[in-house]
């Protein structure tokens, strides 16, 4: 009886470790995910990251900015920053960082050989902006037979190959405008054309064209006699562009030359003359991006135009002011451009 008491007692603990070993090895994969947590939010740090699939994701940058802090740290003097990444692999991999904060926007340029090599570039510069005493503390002491005293930035174990940044970030772009103008000719006019623009960081240069479609036609009053009128013009831009994400903002100057065309109407000899119309201004700059990598954008132009010539109109041997050009003119401008650099 003692012998087959002793079985039952084996057989019973044999059936209970199986048991434990079947809980543990159904509830580790269950349990696995709950231990998985994304790295906690970065306190005053809004940061937005577009990359292809491949890419590693946005919980990958802040993991590796954390890793570079050595733990969670909050933005010094209470400061706020708004962060825009966006990567693209066009023959080599890139991405462009805008950043804003109460220092006002920046942006750059960085070159890598894979998308990880990004990550570790955007990531140590959002520590550098974070924290950059923490990032000193946290980075591995140099040898001490090392005859370089500069301490070393923390490198990613799969070796993310060179990164190299750029200066300022220069883009070029083509634009067709369609262009609504009041106070340059007798009566409200409008326009298409083309547009030639480049960007460095946040200044924006653009040269643009219109063709006025509609001419016009004034009279002298209590008079049949007056004139049809047509513009061809050309504008240079000069506006310094703020914001981040998909909508930008910023002040214009601009220099408007073109060439107002009148010809006679109801007179016995029609002649056609053409004159210089030049005129400064300044308004302001809208951008919308209408795609993730900002190459389709939709610019808004709304302007303030003063002569710098003021004309008057006159028929021959007619009595009379045909037109005389107002002190100040307005212009709207609303157009489709490509960023192909």
């Amino acid at each position: 009886m003692a012998g087959r008491t002793n079985e039952e007692t084996a057989a019973k603990r044999g059936a209970a470790a199986r048991w434990v070993l079947l809980v543990v090895a159904f509830g580790v994969p269950f349990a696995s995910p709950a231990l998985a947590q994304p790295p906690p939010p970065i306190p005053s740090l809004t940061f937005e990251w577009s990359a292809p699939p491949e890419c590693p994701s946005s919980a990958d940058v802040l993991a590796a900015t954390q890793r570079l802090l050595g733990g969670p740290q909050a933005l010094l003097s209470g400061d706020r920053w708004t962060v825009r990444a966006v990567v693209s692999h066009e023959g080599v991999w890139s991405v462009s960082i805008e950043t804003a904060s109460t220092s006002g926007p920046h942006r750059r340029t960085l070159h890598a050989q894979t998308c990880q090599g990004l990550v570790a570039a955007t990531a140590l510069i959002l520590a550098l902006a974070i924290n950059p005493d923490a990032v000193a503390k946290a980075a591995p002491a140099p040898p001490r037979d090392s005859s370089s005293s500069l301490p070393t930035a923390p490198a990613e174990a799969d070796n993310p190959g060179h990164v190299s940044t750029s200066g300022p970030a220069i883009h070029f772009s083509v634009g067709v405008p369609v262009s609504v103008s009041a106070g340059v000719l007798p009566s409200v006019d409008y326009g298409v054309g083309g547009a030639l623009a480049t960007r460095i960081d946040s200044i924006l240069l653009e040269l643009s064209f219109e063709d006025w479609l509609r001419p016009v036609v004034a009279t002298i009053p209590s008079s049949s006699a007056g004139g049809t009128f047509e513009l061809v013009s050309g504008t240079l831009y000069a506006c310094n562009v703020f914001g981040g994400g998909w909508l930008e903002l910023g002040p214009c100057a601009q220099l408007d030359v073109g060439r107002i065309e009148a010809s006679g109407l109801g007179v016995t000899r029609i002649d056609t003359k053409s004159t210089l119309w030049l005129a400064a201004g300044a308004g302001g700059l809208g951008v919308a991006k209408l795609d993730a990598r900002g190459n389709w954008s939709l610019p808004v132009h709304l302007d303030l135009l003063v002569p710098l010539e003021r004309r008057d109109f006159v028929l021959q041997n007619v009595p009379g002011v045909v037109y005389h050009p107002p002190y100040l003119a307005g212009r709207a401008a609303v157009g489709l451009a490509y960023r192909f650099w």
